[in-house]
């Protein structure tokens, strides 16, 4: 099985999003209350033990992406575009 996390780190909210086999398999919605305790929250949610990769985007990519080790990390006008 392949597993891929997509975190959408924004100021208000954070989204996670767990694509296994290339279906969406779980999401996680939190208001951001600090980057590192919501985005904790949201992986303890998710309960995944194994990642194959991870992207980032949003306002707080770049410190979540040093901190978890993403693969991807990018704007949200390139997440949007890739995602249409």
């Amino acid at each position: 099985m392949n597993n891929y996390l997509g975190i959408d780190c924004g100021s208000v909210s954070i989204k996670l999003a767990l694509i296994r086999d290339g279906h969406a398999r779980a999401k996680v919605y939190l208001r951001n209350t600090g980057l590192i305790p919501t985005v904790k929250e949201g992986l303890r949610q998710l309960h995944e033990p194994e990642i194959d990769g991870v992207g980032v985007t949003g306002s707080g990519k770049e410190f979540v992406a040093s901190l978890i080790g993403a693969d991807y990390v990018d704007s949200e006008i390139i997440a949007h575009a890739a995602a249409t």
